[in-house]
């Protein structure tokens, strides 16, 4: 839980080595992890239960 801005460099590091196209996030919160994805040029499908998220 929380936000994951101080593991981008990790999660890019993991991410960078796979082969996808398209993402999932269901639980995108504050969207740092959805933003890192959409700026490696991949499809992002992003959704939260929270309300704040669509504030953002």
């Amino acid at each position: 839980m929380g936000s994951k801005r101080r593991l981008l460099p990790w999660i890019h590091g993991v991410l960078r080595t796979l082969p996808f196209e398209t993402a999932a996030d269901p639980f995108v919160g504050s969207g740092c992890v959805a933003f890192l994805l959409k700026a490696m040029g991949k499809r992002v499908i992003a959704s939260d239960f929270l309300n704040f998220p669509t504030v953002l």
